[in-house]
């Protein structure tokens, strides 16, 4: 949820109004690529490394909107 929320902030809110084409497309390729991350790192942390701060980095989240 925090990886979509970071990569719907670098749109301007104009872009974010509820219902409409923009928003539902822009939410749905956002949870597209957060999920995409989630099946290759889904795991217990206990036993799995997975890099929390690394899915977060603001560079990070604009290279996966650059796709």
């Amino acid at each position: 949820m925090l990886q979509i929320l970071g990569l719907l902030q670098r749109f301007a809110s104009a872009e974010l109004q509820p219902v409409t084409l923009s928003s539902v497309h822009l939410i749905s390729e956002a949870s597209r690529l957060a999920y995409a991350d989630r099946e290759r790192w889904l795991g217990d942390t206990d036993f799995v490394a997975v890099p929390l701060q690394g899915l977060l980095d603001g560079a990070y989240l604009d290279a996966a909107l650059a796709v």
